[in-house]
């Protein structure tokens, strides 16, 4: 994993949430490794393929953890049923 490879984590924590009000699931990533950098601009392909999606990426960063939360929409089929982008 990247915050292993790039920040050197020893732990890493996953948990993911779904909030039907808003019609959306966020997956939150945090881990004790070095900071991350929100550089939209430079963004690898895996962040800018996922903003194209209209995934919301957040990053927090404090003394001894890195959060990432990542918000994904939620759509409906025809049929009323909800996926992913």
């Amino acid at each position: 994993s990247n915050a292993v490879r790039h920040g050197n984590a020893s732990m890493i924590s996953i948990s993911v949430q779904l909030d039907q009000s808003l019609d959306e699931l966020k997956i939150l990533i945090s881990n004790n490794g070095k900071p991350i950098i929100d550089n939209s601009d430079k963004s690898g392909i895996g962040f800018s393929t996922l903003r194209s999606l209209g995934v919301k990426l957040e990053f927090s960063n404090k003394s001894v953890q890195t959060l990432l939360i990542v918000t994904v929409p939620l759509v409906f089929d025809n049929a009323g049923e909800k996926s992913l982008v």
